[in-house]
């Protein structure tokens, strides 16, 4: 049995979403015997010594002068920063949030599908002047739709996805879902495969990217997709960033194959929000906020503590959200 887990954590850069409680803190270490340090604070003797890393951004650097790395904790649904060669060569357990922000990305997504049908018509820099008037929006009279308008695609098929499908089937005309599964249409809603795409993207008013990032998804949505597209849909990214091609997505804009798009994760470099993005009118950037939710620290401390417990005890296969078990990929 481990009777003592020495945590090195990057959860401490002063923004809400990635600063644990302090009074989080102290309860798992007076629970468990736990000692959690931050990068920022903790020496080299410590670094060495650690058993696990928490955070959202693991530093390959960092985590080499980790000589006794046994679990990592990501606070994000992705753990691609690390591979899968580096996961299994070091032998790590790893776990991650899974889907406790699901309801925040859905929450992000009803929101730009609605804005798109009216408000987000005008560009950005009207919008914010105090000049703005109704001429700006008469332009666009045509392109104004209501939400039972409105054909939903939805690349990828998880949490998320069937959150939005279970709220708005009711009130949209209809949804089209792409994903690998095999899952039975029902009234409104139809499931898709790759070689469906052409139908699953026919006549959609909007599309949602939530996919996550593989060999298979890796730049899916690129010019050849955005070819596809006949009705100048809206598109939103909440996805992986490095699954849509953002040059593509600039050029989609630029030759009206979409009618404007939401951008949460785009991937560039350079600032909070890339300029390269910044300037296009029709495209609304966020800072990688979707899955933000005041709801987050309760819910991944509940994890935190469940596994800290389970590592502790060596039942590393009754571990929430387990992607890795000592190096081996845990299929659920």
């Amino acid at each position: 049995m481990v009777t003592k887990l020495k945590i090195l954590s990057d959860w401490n850069n002063g923004l809400a979403a990635y600063t644990i409680p302090p009074e989080d803190l102290k309860f798992l270490e007076s629970q468990n015997d736990v000692e959690i340090r931050f990068i920022t604070e903790a020496d080299h003797n410590y670094i060495q010594d650690c058993d696990a890393y928490f955070g959202n951004v693991p530093n390959l650097d960092i985590l080499n002068k980790i000589h006794n790395l046994k679990w990592v904790h990501f606070g994000s649904a992705g753990i691609d920063k690390l591979s899968k060669k580096y996961i299994q060569d070091r032998k790590l357990t790893i776990t991650n949030i899974g889907n406790i922000n699901a309801y925040a990305l859905a929450t992000f997504c009803f929101g730009e599908i609605f804005s798109s049908c009216k408000i987000n018509k005008a560009p950005l820099k009207k919008r914010i002047s105090k000049d703005l008037s109704r001429k700006d929006y008469d332009q666009k009279f045509d392109d104004f739709i209501d939400f039972n308008m409105i054909n939903l695609c939805i690349l990828g098929y998880g949490t998320t996805s069937e959150i939005i499908c279970n709220n708005l089937s009711n009130i949209v005309n209809s949804i089209n879902v792409l994903t690998n599964r095999d899952i039975k249409d029902n009234k409104k809603i139809r499931f898709f495969s790759r070689n469906d795409l052409n139908e699953c993207l026919s006549g959609v008013t909007h599309i949602i990217n939530l996919l996550s990032l593989n060999d298979e998804n890796h730049q899916f949505v690129n010019k050849n997709f955005f070819k596809k597209l006949e009705s100048k849909p809206y598109f939103i990214n909440v996805g992986r960033s490095e699954t849509t091609k953002i040059e593509d997505l600039k050029n989609a804009i630029k030759d009206k194959k979409i009618s404007g798009a939401s951008i949460d994760v785009h991937g560039l470099p350079g600032g909070e929000i890339a300029s390269e993005l910044q300037d296009e009118e029709l495209i609304i950037l966020t800072p990688h906020i979707a899955g933000w939710t005041n709801s987050f620290w309760k819910k991944n401390f509940n994890i935190l503590d469940h596994n800290i417990k389970k590592f502790l005890n060596e039942s590393l296969c009754e571990m929430h959200n387990l992607l890795y078990e000592n190096g081996n990929e845990v299929r659920n």
